[in-house]
């Protein structure tokens, strides 16, 4: 299982905004991208993070996302 999460950073707290797990890592954060798009949310001022690998294909979906900061805890 992958999990990915959207995260607002503000001078208070981080909050979640979304989190979801799926069995494909790509899944979780085209369905992160699809609430996005869905519920009008800007990422330029946002943190993702995954529990899986990033690849460049997550990479290139996060700035098309315009996500700033990519968070992996995997390499």
């Amino acid at each position: 299982m992958h999990g990915c999460a959207l995260a607002a950073n503000t001078a208070a707290a981080v909050k979640i905004l979304y989190f979801v797990e799926d069995v494909g890592r790509h899944n979780a954060v085209d369905a992160i991208a699809g609430k996005m798009w869905l519920d009008g949310v800007d990422g330029s001022d946002k943190i993702f993070y995954t529990t899986g690998r990033l690849t460049s294909e997550n990479g290139d979906q996060d700035r098309a996302d315009a996500d700033p900061f990519l968070v992996s805890r995997s390499v």
